[in-house]
C-alpha cells in the first residue's frame, strides 16, 4: 500500500519532469508521449505538487538537529514553496492575536475584580473575598494554558505537515 503510493508518486514526478523538459524544448520527442498529455492534464493538482516536492531541498527535515542547518532549510523551503511563505506569517499573526486576546481578557478580569472590591468595601466586604478573586484568576489562567497548549499543538502539527525542521524531528535524534 504505502510503497505502491510512493512508487506512483515517484513515477508521476519523473513524468512531470520529462514533460517539463519537453515543454522547454521546442520540438516534441515522441508522438506516443503527446497522446498521454491530455490524460495527465486531468489531474493537474497532483503533478505540480509532486514536482514541487522535487524542487524542495533533498534533506529530510525530520533528521535536522542543527539550528543553522534548519534555518537554511526553511529559507530554501519557503523560496521553493509559495504557499508556505504565505502560511507562516498568517500562523504568526494568529498566535500574536490569541496571545493579545488572552492578555486583554486577563487584564479585564483583574479590572472587574478591582471594581467588585471597591463595591464590596462599601457593602461591608461580605459579598466577595480575595480568595474568590484568586480562584477566579486561577480558573481563567488554566483556560488560557489549555487554549495555548491546543494552539501550540495545532501550529506544530501544521509546521510538521509543511516540512519545517524541528517540528517533526525523529524521536531517536532527540537526546533525553
Amino acid at each position: 500500500g504505502h510503497q505502491d503510493l510512493s512508487t506512483v508518486l515517484a513515477t508521476l514526478a519523473s513524468i512531470a519532469a520529462q514533460e517539463q523538459d519537453r515543454a522547454n524544448s521546442a520540438t516534441p520527442q515522441h508522438g506516443v508521449d503527446q497522446s498521454r498529455d491530455p490524460r495527465r492534464q486531468t489531474s493537474p493538482p497532483t503533478l505540480p505538487h509532486a514536482s514541487g516536492k522535487q524542487e524542495k531541498p533533498k534533506i529530510d527535515p525530520t533528521t535536522i538537529t542543527d539550528w543553522s542547518q534548519g534555518l537554511r532549510y526553511v529559507n530554501k523551503l519557503t523560496a521553493a514553496n509559495q504557499h508556505l511563505s504565505h502560511v507562516l506569517p498568517k500562523m504568526i499573526a494568529e498566535q500574536h492575536r490569541n496571545e493579545r486576546e488572552w492578555w486583554e481578557g486577563r487584564e479585564a478580569l483583574i479590572q472587574k475584580q478591582r471594581a467588585r472590591q471597591e463595591g464590596s468595601k462599601k457593602i461591608d466586604d461580605v459579598l466577595y473575598s480575595p480568595e474568590a478573586n484568586g480562584k477566579e484568576l486561577a480558573t481563567y489562567d488554566k483556560k488560557v494554558i489549555n487554549a495555548s497548549q491546543d494552539m501550540v499543538r495545532a501550529l506544530s502539527s501544521e509546521l510538521k505537515r509543511q516540512g519545517v525542521p524541528f517540528f517533526g524531528t525523529k524521536p531517536h535524534l532527540i537526546a533525553p
